[in-house]
C-alpha cells in the first residue's frame, strides 16, 4: 500500500512538473508569435503585443512579502507537502505603458502575470508579521515574489478596447487574459 501511495505521488508530481513546463513553453511561444505593435498605431478590436516602459498612474501596491512598492506582484510559495502552503496572491494597480510613439492604460480585469522574481528571505523583510510567518513555516517553505516595478520594461499582450472615457486601453477577453510580462522571453 505504501509503495502504491509513493508511486501515485511520484507520478502526480512528474505530471504537474510536465504540465508547468508545457504551459511555460506555450506562453513563451505566444509572446514571440505576436509581433510588436507601436502604441501610436493601435486600432480598436485588435490583439496586440506592446513593449515599453511601465509608468505609475496614481497608486502602487506593496509587494506581498517584502512590502516593496510596485505596479504588479505575484507572491507564491513552494515547499514540502506537509507545509500547508498559502495560495498564490496577485496584486495589480492601474498603470500605463509608454513607448516612443505614445502610451496606453492597462485594464485591470482578466489579467495573467508572467513576471520575473526571486526568492525572498522573509525572516529579513520589514513587512509586519513576516518573522512570525518565517518561524512558523520553518525551512520547509520557500517564498517567491515576482514584481513589476514602475519605470521598468514591460511587454503586454491584450485586445485594444475603448474605455468609458473614450481612450484606448489594453484588456483581456474571454479565455485570453491580458498578459503582463517582464521576463526576457517577453522581449524577444
Amino acid at each position: 500500500m505504501l509503495a502504491l501511495t509513493i508511486g501515485i505521488v511520484v507520478v502526480s508530481s512528474a505530471g504537474f512538473v510536465g504540465w508547468m513546463m508545457w504551459s511555460l513553453k506555450r506562453d513563451r511561444r505566444k509572446l514571440r508569435e505576436l509581433p510588436r505593435t507601436p502604441i501610436g498605431t493601435l486600432t480598436t478590436n485588435t490583439r496586440v503585443r506592446v513593449i515599453g516602459t511601465a509608468r505609475k498612474l496614481d497608486a502602487d501596491v506593496s509587494a506581498i512579502y517584502t512590502g516593496t512598492p510596485c505596479l504588479a506582484c505575484h507572491g507564491w510559495t513552494s515547499g514540502d507537502e506537509d507545509a500547508n502552503l498559502p495560495a498564490p496572491d496577485d496584486r495589480v494597480v492601474a498603470f500605463r505603458v509608454e513607448d516612443e510613439t505614445g502610451s496606453i492604460v492597462i485594464s485591470l480585469s482578466h489579467i495573467k502575470l508572467q513576471l520575473g522574481g526571486s526568492v525572498v528571505d522573509v525572516a529579513k523583510t520589514k513587512v509586519f508579521g513576516a518573522s512570525i510567518v518565517a518561524r512558523e513555516a520553518g525551512s520547509a517553505v520557500t517564498y517567491w515574489e515576482d514584481r513589476l516595478d514602475a519605470d521598468t520594461r514591460v511587454a503586454v499582450i491584450g485586445y485594444v478596447v475603448t474605455g468609458d472615457d473614450g481612450t484606448l486601453r489594453l484588456a483581456g477577453r474571454g479565455d485570453e487574459p491580458l498578459v503582463i510580462a517582464n521576463g526576457s522571453a517577453a522581449f524577444e
